[in-house]
């Protein structure tokens, strides 16, 4: 072991030294080649002793803060190289370990039976899925929220997603919002809101007639049990996507939704309302809201009772043509 003595350096770690007595006796000497002095450590985990100022000659001065960062520098790439030796040795030394213990790797136990126990133990620790509660569903069933939970492959509070659990279940016709809750230990809460169905839609085509909510989702077909009596009647094909616009304009104009007796969307395109009194509105395909707000036909809203058995032709832009309802009008819709 060698220890070198530290001598003056300056800030970019180079050495200087004397070269005659006065004010300026030190110049700039060819930067080190040798590593600044240290000793190496007795065993992998001391550290190395570094002089310090209490070490140094009297008179001299270690380097600068850039000569003091190149020196520590130095160290840890000399301790690094004096440990590599020891750091292969250990790593051969537990390669041949695992080799004789496993035979070659043979022995290695998998990671899919280790599974199953992983879930014994979860639910040995309160952390299994034991018991579901459903709340808040009336029209959709509990084996169809089951399913879209994934109980069949999620067992155990770390295996369920939350979130994507969440998703799938508000795809269900009926829900609207779902809320799921891991409650300790081992129990699921699942709150969902259901939709307001609005309307009926007659599907024709011998389909049974479907609700609708605010939006023209379809819920499904009408129960058997539910009562219609207060929602809209729509038939006609395309009238569920487009229902949505026809709600915002009844619920716009009162006259129009109190005398309602049903909503026919002719062609996909445009609407003709069905009223209680015998009467036919034929809404243009454009402009609904815009035709509505004129003065005359605000008028004449008003006064939809004293036009009973008639046809209110609203299709063409600034005109209105009321005329007689007949047997072959009434036909022809």
């Amino acid at each position: 072991m060698v220890v070198w003595r530290p001598r003056p350096v300056d800030r970019r770690g180079c050495e200087l030294r004397q070269v005659r007595t006065g004010r300026f006796s030190n110049k700039r000497a060819e930067p080190r080649t040798q590593p600044i002095a240290f000793s190496l450590p007795s065993h992998p985990f001391a550290k190395p002793t570094v002089p310090n100022n209490d070490t140094l000659a009297p008179g001299e001065k270690r380097g600068g803060r850039r000569g003091r960062r190149h020196g520590r520098k130095r160290v840890r790439q000399a301790v690094s190289i004096a440990l590599l030796p020891r750091m292969i040795v250990a790593a051969c030394a537990g390669a041949l370990v695992f080799f004789a213990v496993t035979d070659g790797g043979a022995n290695v136990r998998k990671y899919e039976p280790m599974l199953p126990k992983a879930v014994e133990v979860a639910r040995f620790a309160g952390f299994g899925l034991e018991q579901v509660a459903v709340v808040g569903n009336k029209h959709t069933d509990d084996a169809a929220i089951f399913k879209a939970l994934g109980l069949d492959t999620a067992q155990t509070f770390f295996s369920l997603d939350i979130s994507v659990a969440r998703k799938r279940i508000e795809t269900l016709s009926w829900i609207k919002t779902a809320a799921i809750t891991r409650i300790f230990p081992g129990q699921l809460s699942v709150k969902v809101t259901e939709r307001t169905p609005i309307a009926v839609w007659k599907r024709g085509d011998g389909k049974r007639p479907a609700l609708l909510d605010a939006t023209g989702r379809v819920l499904g077909s009408v129960p058997k049990d539910q009562n219609v009596a207060g929602l809209v009647r729509l038939k006609g094909a395309g009238a569920s996507d487009a229902s949505t616009n026809l709600m915002t304009v009844l619920s716009h104009y009162k006259p129009l939704s109190e005398h309602l007796h049903e909503a026919e969307r002719v062609g996909e395109r445009r609407w003709t309302l069905h009223l209680r009194n015998g009467a036919l509105v034929h809404l243009p395909a454009d402009g609904v809201d815009a035709t509505l707000r004129r003065a005359k036909v605000q008028k004449l809203l008003a006064s939809l009772a004293q036009y009973a058995n008639t046809v209110i032709d609203l299709r063409t832009p600034g005109r209105i043509s009321i005329r007689r309802r007949t047997a072959k009008v009434a036909e022809a819709g």
